[in-house]
């Protein structure tokens, strides 16, 4: 019964007020944006092929248990990004290990000094955004790019 108004609204073409559940990603971007906003630069689009990259990244930081901005196997981002297939003019990457919650991570990057520089540089476009928890703790990645 807790549904029948909404799917009576819905059937008369109305718009739930209620807010859907943001993800984390989804909160990681949108924090993103509103400091990119706040620092008059343009709004970051997620792109399918950063945002495959990021959480194969976050995945080997799990595995491995350190913050690093090498895979596994050694690559940097430039590397993987040439691997992935996104042919990039800008490229750049934020991680960071342990914050619990899209505000913690956003707000530790944008205290350090090189993670600010990164997520405000004026030249991306784009960016992909994953979060891994293992028993090694939670890892966060960004993969900001251009095209």
């Amino acid at each position: 019964m807790a549904l029948a108004p909404l799917v009576f609204g819905l059937m008369l073409g109305q718009v739930p007020t209620a807010p859907l559940r943001e993800s984390l990603i989804d909160q990681v971007v949108r924090l993103t944006n509103a400091q990119r906003k706040k620092a008059g630069l343009r709004e970051l689009s997620n792109h399918s092929v950063l945002e495959a990259m990021a959480l194969q990244m976050a995945t080997d930081l799990s595995i491995l248990g350190v913050l690093r901005h090498e895979d596994r196997k050694g690559r940097d981002l430039f590397t993987r990004a040439d691997l992935a297939g996104y042919p990039w003019t800008a490229i750049g990457e934020n991680v960071a290990q342990g914050q619990r919650t899209p505000k913690q991570v956003v707000d530790a990057w944008m205290k350090s000094p090189s993670h600010r520089a990164t997520l405000l540089t004026p030249d991306y476009r784009e960016i992909g955004v994953a979060q891994v928890t293992s028993r090694k703790g939670r890892y966060w990645v960004q993969i900001f790019g251009s095209r």
